[in-house]
């Protein structure tokens, strides 16, 4: 069976399609655009008709069914959403209301556990924004950061002030920056990167971090503790929570 899974950020809309728990097709277009428009392009490059789709969502309400309905048209098949529980796959959303959890926060949870058994995780998906979420060895939630991303945090100082500018080549790394440049993308870059290891830290030597979102390469390499970069947690959540 083939089965399109979609992953609606606030950037970017990821897709796969898979058959029998194999990789078969992957892509992602701008979801700053017409969501008609977008899953077209999608239909256009698919090498087969899905009998399923499952899609996460951090979108508006209004937009996700503008998705749900689109799909219907283009493939006659339902869009199958994700419902967040308070037990599921050795991970145990405690003193949360699940309906108030994000969702892909949670699919990145399920994913990062059934990789990870049995040990404290922290796990980061850094996109459009950075979230950071703790688990126990026990698969309990112990709470949660979410900060802006580091490409966000760019654009808000050029937003926001005349003279600082979003560099047209992206470098970051750790340190001091001796031009302007430089020196926004090593402070967005160790700013992220300090966040990581400090939640690290208070967890203690038997921690694990996993790592997944767009700019989780980046962060990946500049941070000093050890990572696991897992690109498609959302993807590997959804696939949990709707197998």
């Amino acid at each position: 069976m083939n089965i399109l899974d979609l992953d609606c950020g606030n950037t970017r809309l990821k897709w796969r399609l898979m058959r029998e728990g194999e990789l078969r097709q992957s892509g992602a277009v701008d979801n700053t655009g017409c969501c008609t428009s977008m899953l077209r392009q999608i239909a256009d490059v698919l090498c087969d008709q899905p009998a399923r789709c499952r899609m996460s969502s951090v979108r508006a309400q209004e937009i996700n069914e503008v998705i749900e309905t689109t799909v219907f048209d283009i493939w006659d098949i339902k869009v199958e959403r994700p419902v967040k529980r308070e037990y599921l796959g050795g991970v145990r959303l405690i003193g949360v209301d699940p309906a108030m959890y994000g969702e892909d926060r949670w699919l990145g949870l399920l994913a990062a556990r059934a990789v990870i058994p049995a040990r404290p995780l922290v796990v980061v998906d850094s996109g459009t924004a950075l979230t950071l979420d703790v688990i126990d060895a026990e698969g309990g939630f112990k709470g949660g950061l979410i900060v802006p991303g580091i490409s966000l945090m760019l654009k808000s100082m050029a937003d926001n002030a005349d003279r600082l500018l979003i560099p047209e080549q992206r470098h970051f790394r750790r340190g001091l920056g001796l031009k302007t440049v430089e020196a926004m993308q090593f402070g967005v870059a160790s700013m992220a990167a300090a966040l990581i290891e400090k939640e690290y830290e208070f967890l203690g030597e038997g921690a694990a971090v996993v790592m997944g979102g767009g700019d989780a390469t980046v962060l990946a390499e500049l941070v000093t503790i050890p990572v696991l970069h897992l690109p498609d947690l959302v993807f590997e959540g959804l696939a949990i929570a709707l197998p």
